[in-house]
């Protein structure tokens, strides 16, 4: 997360161990992207973005998610709640940061 801490972006990084632990740092946050690794200690990227749509939490944050791979059913569910930007981790972090850079215009254009 360095890689993003010093890039031109201007964001404020707020990291967090595992998916619990990122749902309490959200809620806390209130975050405009998130960036989930798919395979969190506990929880995985669909669990955690299942959780933020619960009734009653409110999150219109931008999900971009790194993954070392998944099965395509996980990627199509991801895609179904909102995740537009899937990225391997292989692609390296000047794609992490290509991603950000183009969320963060999505969500100023809208």
């Amino acid at each position: 997360m360095r890689t993003i801490e010093k890039s031109d972006l201007g964001v404020e990084v707020v990291e967090a161990a595992n998916g619990v632990d990122g749902l309490l740092e959200i809620g806390r946050v209130q975050p405009a992207l998130i960036v989930l690794d798919y395979g969190l200690p506990d929880l995985n990227a669909a669990q955690v973005i299942q959780r933020l749509l619960e009734p009653g939490r409110r999150s219109d944050a931008e999900v971009v998610v790194i993954t070392g791979g998944m099965p395509d059913q996980a990627a199509q569910r991801l895609r179904e709640v909102g995740v537009r930007v899937i990225l391997n981790k292989g692609e390296g972090m000047a794609a992490v940061v290509e991603a950000i850079r183009q969320a963060l215009r999505r969500r100023k254009a809208a």
